[in-house]
């Protein structure tokens, strides 16, 4: 992948996983090297993600001091956590599109209160996905019978949380980008998946999507402790839906963890703003 698309790809899930985190009242800081949240991020979302290649894994584990239990989003897949306590759970590919032509028109319609955002919550995801998120004027959820949330940030949008109720198809990826050109016409997207859903939306059928396979276009997440399990892998969908596409950034969330404070004021680090306290 070119690797300012790339750059753009990892820092729009930065932002992502920073509005998630705000929204439950979770501040979170970065620097060059591994962005964090202060105490442990909503389920399904990691408590750190590394931001160029070749971080030291010292550098990680710091970032998470004094956390037991984590999950790190290695945006590279080169940083090696087991020494650490930490266990690969899952690699992913990150996937790219072009803007789509806005003449075709948003397949799916945006989300815009509570009553419609309750399809979200149909298997627990309503614990993660709040109506609070839709006041983030860089979020958008959209819906029909099936949907997707889109974040603009670094210049892309990011793409996550895709279902369909027949299943992720061509079609889908398709609706994914023309809704996302009716929002935010003229912007890329990105995205990050797993090597048989990456495949899925980037099969020959769906040419406006690209996958990128090798060197630093991988991605990995790392779990420490985590106490969830196999629950890492549950989908962001409603019960019975099919859910392949762009699954989030993961969290062991581990509640007991202690929150550490704002490191704004550390030179390097930038805190990223929160209107709600770091605290229990």
């Amino acid at each position: 992948m070119v690797t300012d698309v790339l750059t753009s790809a990892v820092y729009n899930n930065v932002a992502w996983c920073a509005s998630m985190c705000r929204v439950h009242g979770i501040t979170s800081t970065y620097d060059d090297d591994v962005w964090a949240s202060h105490r442990p991020s909503p389920r399904w979302f990691p408590d750190a993600i590394c931001l160029r290649p070749a971080v030291a894994a010292d550098t990680v584990v710091a970032a998470l001091t004094p956390r037991r239990h984590a999950s790190v989003k290695d945006c590279f897949a080169d940083v090696d956590l087991s020494g650490h306590g930490f266990e690969r759970l899952f690699e992913a590919r990150w996937i790219a599109a072009p803007p789509a032509s806005t003449g075709e028109g948003a397949a799916w319609s945006i989300v815009r209160g509570t009553e419609e955002l309750n399809v979200w919550g149909a298997s627990g995801v309503g614990e993660v996905i709040v109506p609070a998120l839709l006041n983030d004027p860089t979020v958008t959820v959209v819906a029909e019978f099936d949907g997707a949330v889109l974040n603009l940030a670094a210049d892309v949008v990011g793409v996550s949380n895709v279902f369909d109720t027949a299943g992720v198809s061509v079609a889908t990826w398709g609706a994914v980008a023309s809704t996302a050109a009716t929002v935010w016409p003229g912007t890329p997207l990105v995205g990050y998946e797993a090597d048989d859903d990456a495949a899925a939306a980037c099969t020959a059928g769906s040419p406006m999507w690209e996958c990128y396979a090798s060197g630093h276009a991988r991605d990995c997440l790392w779990t420490r402790d985590s106490g969830f399990g196999g629950g890492f892998l549950e989908p962001l969908a409603p019960d019975g839906v099919s859910s392949t596409a762009c699954r989030p950034a993961l969290s062991a969330a581990g509640r007991a963890a202690a929150c550490r404070r704002t490191r704004g004021s550390t030179p390097g680090r930038r805190t990223i703003r929160t209107t709600a306290p770091c605290g229990a």
